[in-house]
């Protein structure tokens, strides 16, 4: 059998190839692929990110605007977060997980640098409580519940001057502030079936 390695653009004569030069050539293009992978997934996980602070940032916005909204359209807004919240934590497990594979096919599982990332994720889960909450989290919304998530509208006065003696500045020298957050109602985390020793904390 004979290879070649034949360009496309311009399109041109075949380049002669030895079998160990098209094996190289073959491994380098699966490790490509593997790292541009990995590189697309991270991808995925920060526009994630960035959607679901912008979901709150246009809610906040919104409420700036319009600071009356019926009960319909609240739950549509708290549907939208949940979603996006979602999307987020669903994206950041599949980061984790599929690195985690793709690292092992360019390397071997046992390579020192599938080890070390290996290590470093299960020191995170061990050292952060949020680490540890946002993944029981996930497990909930994927196979249980989405009940527990909350939409919260904020809207706060605060003088810009609060040592100031004179009233009539300090009424007139304000700031409005107005914000949408999601938070968890911890009465209802039960029915998600948390992960036990998480739910332990969560409670304490």
């Amino acid at each position: 059998m004979e290879y070649a390695l034949r360009p496309l653009l311009p399109p041109g004569k075949p380049i002669p190839l030895a079998i160990q030069e098209y094996q190289r050539l073959v491994r380098a293009k699966h490790a490509l692929i593997a790292t541009l992978g990995i590189e697309q997934k991270f991808d995925l996980l920060l526009a994630n990110y960035l959607e679901y602070e912008n979901e709150l940032l246009r809610l906040g916005t919104q409420l700036l605007t319009s600071p009356l909204i019926h009960w319909n359209a609240f739950q549509h807004e708290s549907l939208a977060v949940t979603r996006r919240l979602s999307n987020l934590l669903s994206a950041a497990r599949l980061y984790v997980d599929h690195t985690d594979h793709d690292l092992g096919r360019l390397f071997g599982k046992d390579h020192e640098i599938c080890v070390a990332v290996g290590r470093t994720n299960t020191e995170r889960y061990d050292a952060s409580f949020g680490f540890r909450l946002m993944e029981a989290l996930r497990n909930g919304i994927q196979h249980r519940s989405i009940a527990s998530i909350r939409l919260k509208h904020n809207v706060d006065e605060h003088p810009t001057s609060p040592n100031s003696n004179d009233r009539m500045a300090a009424a007139r020298d304000r700031i409005l502030v107005v914000s949408a957050t999601s938070y968890l109602d911890v009465s209802e985390l039960h029915d998600m079936n948390l992960k036990a020793s998480v739910q332990a904390e969560i409670e304490s």
